[in-house]
């Protein structure tokens, strides 16, 4: 994908089309947190998240340039203070000193992992964040699949042809073929993100598997349940629903969220938001 000629479309629309998939990650988040966004992009997920959590730290990774000066004007037009855009590669989050060994509270990330290179380095990022998220840290890593068929494709890029125009299409097109197959993503996990912490999910939407989660939930199940902490995150997540609410007014984004929650919870994925 031509990122630096067309990176803004895709960036613009994402912030239409790609919202609802944003909304799974919002429970992980607790205040005080430092949340990292791989390939931000535009900075659509990180904004929306830090508005959401103003109490909590994010930080956006980015290689693009093109893509790195739109997300710091997302950034200033919305007057978030909360949020930091850096540019570097994502898998060398450790290795480049832009982070150090377990900083990081929550890691997240949405359809960027297709645009590395080769299994290799898929498997040198998740090596990497094994470095830089704490051990009780929590993961939520979306990505488009290679579907098994080439015809599925445009079925797929056009099941919202109300929000796209063609530049839109063309990009989630490219991707959909630029995607990991399944079997990589499993054999890669296993090898390091389950080696290192154990108790880390795969989730495929059901049906047709075009979109994957790799998901790790907190493993403090101390802190999780204490009474303080129960009805802190109630509050925190009331608060957080409120403004979800005024995020998603248009009704386009509650069919694209429910068509989401659907394929997913179906395979097993839920969130406290959904």
């Amino acid at each position: 994908m031509d990122l630096e000629s067309n990176g803004t479309s895709f960036a613009r629309l994402g912030q239409i089309i790609m919202k609802p998939i944003y909304i799974f990650n919002c429970d992980h988040v607790r205040p005080g947190d430092v949340v990292l966004d791989l390939g931000c992009g535009g900075a659509n997920q990180l904004c929306m998240l830090a508005q959401m959590h103003p109490s909590s730290e994010f930080i956006g990774l980015e290689l693009s340039d093109a893509m790195i000066e739109f997300a710091r004007e997302q950034v200033l037009e919305r007057k978030l203070k909360n949020v930091k855009i850096m540019k570097g590669d994502m898998s060398k989050i450790y290795e480049s000193g832009l982070f150090e060994r377990n900083s990081v509270d929550v890691m997240v990330s949405t359809c960027t992992l297709h645009h590395l290179s080769d299994e290799c380095h898929l498997e040198l990022t998740f090596k990497e964040i094994c470095k830089v998220l704490k051990k009780d840290g929590c993961l939520y890593l979306y990505d488009l699949l290679h579907v098994k068929s080439n015809d599925t494709i445009p079925l797929l890029s056009s099941l919202h042809d109300e929000d796209q125009d063609e530049q839109y299409k063309l990009d989630y097109e490219n991707s959909m073929r630029a995607a990991f197959h399944k079997d990589s993503i499993l054999k890669v996990v296993e090898q390091t993100l389950q080696l290192e912490y154990g108790n880390v999910s795969i989730h495929t939407t059901f049906g047709i598997n075009f979109m994957f989660c790799i998901k790790r939930e907190r493993s403090n199940k101390d802190d999780i349940n204490s009474i303080e902490n129960t009805e802190e995150k109630i509050k925190h997540l009331k608060e957080c629903l409120e403004r979800f609410k005024n995020e998603l007014k248009d009704p386009s984004y509650h069919k694209s969220l429910k068509a989401l929650k659907t394929l997913f919870r179906l395979n097993g994925l839920k969130s406290n938001y959904l």
